[in-house]
């Protein structure tokens, strides 16, 4: 039930990281993509999914975010994208959800966060 309520509002989603700020925690070195099981890369991931249209319509919030892990990416080869997938925990259950990183801009301190299939 909850990747039909939710994919057609949370497909496509996009949540963009600054790289600016003052939690350390958070930061974007310039020119180094963050990993996928990074604390930027978590919040990220929930923040998109929490802050979707579709989500918020029925109320969906992220509880946690269990393993990340990088599917089909090669950091010696793209260094510009990765493809993770996660395990989340949400208000409504426990869903695989896959997640592409890459820069937002030129200076390469930005990150968008997309979700391209949803949380179906």
């Amino acid at each position: 039930m909850l990747g039909v309520l939710v994919a057609p509002g949370v497909a496509g989603a996009v949540g963009i990281m600054r790289g600016r700020g003052q939690d350390s925690l958070f930061t974007i070195t310039p020119g180094q993509m963050p990993a996928c099981d990074s604390a930027l890369s978590r919040r990220g991931l929930r923040d998109t999914i929490t802050n979707a249209p579709g989500a918020r319509l029925i109320g969906l919030t992220v509880q946690r975010v269990d393993a990340v892990s990088e599917l089909a990416s090669n950091p010696s080869r793209t260094p510009d994208q990765r493809v993770c997938i996660a395990t989340v925990f949400t208000n409504a259950g426990r869903k695989l959800v896959g997640f592409t990183l890459f820069w937002a801009n030129a200076a390469k301190d930005d990150v968008y966060l997309e979700l391209p299939g949803g949380i179906d």
